[in-house]
C-alpha cells in the first residue's frame, strides 16, 4: 500500500467507525424487530378481544378513532397432493369450469368458490364448501377478522 502512516491510520479509523455504525443499525434493527413482534402479538390479542365483543353485541360497525371498524369473515382454502384428482372432479361437478383449473390452485380455487358461494346467498361466517362436492376434500378454515376504514 502507497500510503503514509497517517492516511492509513485516518483510514482505519474511518473503518472503525463505519463498521461500528453497521453494528449500531443492526443492533437497532434487530431490537425493533422485537418490538414488532411484541406489537403485532398484542394487536391479534386485541382484534380477538374487538370481534368477539362485536359478535357478542351484535354490533357491525362501530366509529372509534377515526376509523369505522367491522367485521369481515376471511377464508383460507388448502389442498394436499393425494386429494388434487377428487378435488378437481368435484370442483367440476360443483359447477367450477375445470378448463379454468390445470392444477389445484388454492387461491383461484377459493375465489371460484366465492363467487358460487355468494351467487347462492350463503352465509359467510360458514365454510363455503359445507354441502357441495367439494366438502371434505379442501381444507377449509373461516375466521372473522377486524376491518376499518377511515371515517368521513
Amino acid at each position: 500500500m502507497n500510503s503514509s502512516p497517517s492516511t492509513e491510520t485516518s483510514t482505519l479509523a474511518d473503518l472503525n467507525d463505519r463498521l461500528t455504525a453497521i453494528q449500531l443499525i443492526d443492533d437497532t434493527v434487530d431490537s425493533l424487530e422485537e418490538q414488532i413482534k411484541t406489537l403485532k402479538k398484542r394487536r391479534e390479542h386485541l382484534e380477538k378481544l374487538c370481534v368477539e365483543d362485536l359478535l357478542t353485541s351484535k354490533t357491525e360497525r362501530i366509529g372509534a378513532a377515526g376509523r369505522l371498524w367491522r367485521i369481515e369473515w376471511k377464508h383460507s382454502m388448502s389442498s394436499t397432493e393425494s386429494s388434487k384428482a377428487d378435488l378437481m372432479a368435484a370442483a367440476k361437478a360443483y359447477g367450477i369450469p375445470i378448463d379454468a383449473i390445470t392444477q389445484v390452485n388454492t387461491s383461484k380455487l377459493k375465489s371460484m368458490i366465492k363467487e358460487l358461494a355468494e351467487s347462492e346467498g350463503r352465509d359467510v361466517r360458514e365454510k363455503w364448501t359445507d354441502g357441495t362436492p367439494l366438502e371434505g376434500l379442501a381444507g377449509e378454515y373461516v375466521a372473522p377478522r377486524l376491518c376499518s376504514v377511515k371515517a368521513g
